[in-house]
């Protein structure tokens, strides 16, 4: 019996364009002679009238190993992933990436600095970037007069 597959040829694309974009980062982004490969952790942005929240995903690293800098209008995430253990006799092999990292994320103008906050939860780095009050958009109230 022949099972059915939902065809999303969209998704495939998507998932194409990633592996190019990361792929192009990772050319971009070369180590100096002597550093172990350079990756890029996947990240999420997301923005609201309150400010900025970017996920990172950092599976495997220890929140102690993970700097996160906010300076001129640029938030700079870095760190180090390393392999725990070699294999031994060389029979196996790992698609996961290790070594440093490091992503920059051009901040708007608004965001509090004071503010940003962090937090690391089952490999997961989530920074909160909050618009400055007097950034925020606000009603303003109309009162009715008389002519």
């Amino acid at each position: 019996m022949y099972n059915l597959i939902h065809a999303r040829p969209f998704d495939v694309m998507r998932i194409f364009r990633n592996d190019i974009d990361r792929t192009f980062e990772k050319f971009l982004e070369l180590p100096s002679i002597g550093e172990r490969s350079l990756w890029v952790p996947d990240a999420d942005v997301k923005s609201s009238e309150n400010g900025w929240t970017i996920s990172m995903a950092l599976p495997g690293i220890d929140a102690n190993d993970v700097q996160v800098d906010f300076e001129r209008g640029v938030l700079t995430v870095s760190g180090e992933r390393i392999c725990g253990s070699e294999d031994a006799d060389g029979s196996g092999f790992s698609e996961i990436d290790y070594g440093k990292f490091e992503r920059r994320f051009s901040v708007p103008d608004g965001v509090s600095a004071e503010n940003v906050s962090g937090r690391f939860h089952n490999g997961m780095l989530e920074l909160t970037l909050p618009m400055a009050e007097a950034s925020k958009p606000r009603k303003i109230a109309i009162t009715a007069g008389t002519a």
